[in-house]
């Protein structure tokens, strides 16, 4: 008993959050960005839908991340696109393991899938499982407003309604996005960073940092098409990262040439391009 309490206190609580904040987000739009609250000013929809296609131009291999803490891989996160005709269907996954000297100290697994038509989300299931402790949301769109279950009961939101959803650069017009881990409906401030360099399983790319404050704390990486290329943040004085290896094809050199122009017109950060 001892030693699965402490391994909630001291490991389960840190990489819970970083779930919680991180991969909670597993739906696309298939008609471009639609809707939502400008965050900083320079966030509006149609200002984001020119930087890229939809999720299966953008990422036509899919997703896949290695999950780091304090530089060390304890697991993957990869998500899966399928064009459903009239819609898109999303699958994703994430494992984790802490094992000491070959013995598990902390797993925790989460699987999700999403439909969406007509450019909406319709529903959303995801079904996590913290170290033996399982729980499940849901979230399905009626008459244009979605019924939300989850471990705090039920809730009510309108739509459209955008999870947490980092790998899609619509996440940034939100105000609010929907924690696919608790149910809860979470508060936030998305402010655009600097350009940064960031490493990718297909070589370095320019990549602008935008961070999130409020509900939710962390920042994301997005390189000048749109793609989700990286995410850190801090928890417990641990640093999570999740580092990509799949995330879209690599930007050629004309592409690069470009950049700064793609997100000035854009008008992500104001100002400059990658550095």
């Amino acid at each position: 008993m001892a030693l699965r309490s402490w391994k909630r206190g001291a490991l389960g609580s840190t990489l819970l959050i970083t779930i919680v904040l991180a991969l909670g987000s597993n739906a696309a739009r298939a008609e471009g960005v639609q809707g939502g609250a400008t965050t900083a000013g320079t966030f509006t929809p149609e200002r984001l839908a020119s930087l890229g296609g939809t999720p299966l131009a953008l990422y036509p291999n899919g997703l896949s991340f290695d999950v780091l803490r304090n530089g060390r891989v304890v697991g993957s996160h990869r998500t899966a696109f399928r064009d459903i005709g009239d819609g898109l269907a999303v699958s994703s996954r994430m494992d984790l393991s802490v094992r000491l000297v070959g013995i598990p100290l902390y797993t925790f697994t989460y699987e999700s899938t999403a439909d969406w038509r007509d450019g909406r989300l319709r529903s959303l299931t995801a079904v996590t499982d913290d170290d033996g402790e399982v729980k499940r949301v849901t979230a399905r769109d009626a008459d244009g407003a979605f019924r939300v279950e989850g471990p705090n009961g039920v809730a009510r939101a309108g739509a459209p309604l955008f999870p947490t959803n980092h790998w899609h650069a619509g996440v940034l017009t939100q105000d609010r996005v929907l924690n696919t881990i608790t149910g809860r409906l979470a508060r936030v401030t998305i402010t655009p960073g600097p350009v940064e360099t960031v490493g990718t399983g297909t070589g370095p790319r320019p990549a602008r940092r935008f961070d999130y404050s409020g509900a939710i704390q962390v920042s994301a990486w997005y390189d000048a098409a749109g793609r989700w290329v990286k995410l850190r943040f801090q928890r417990g004085g641990s640093t999570i990262e999740y580092r990509c290896r799949v995330c879209g094809v690599e930007a050629g050199r004309a592409d690069r040439s470009q950049a700064g122009t793609a997100w000035r017109t854009a008008g992500i950060g104001g100002e400059g391009g990658p550095s």
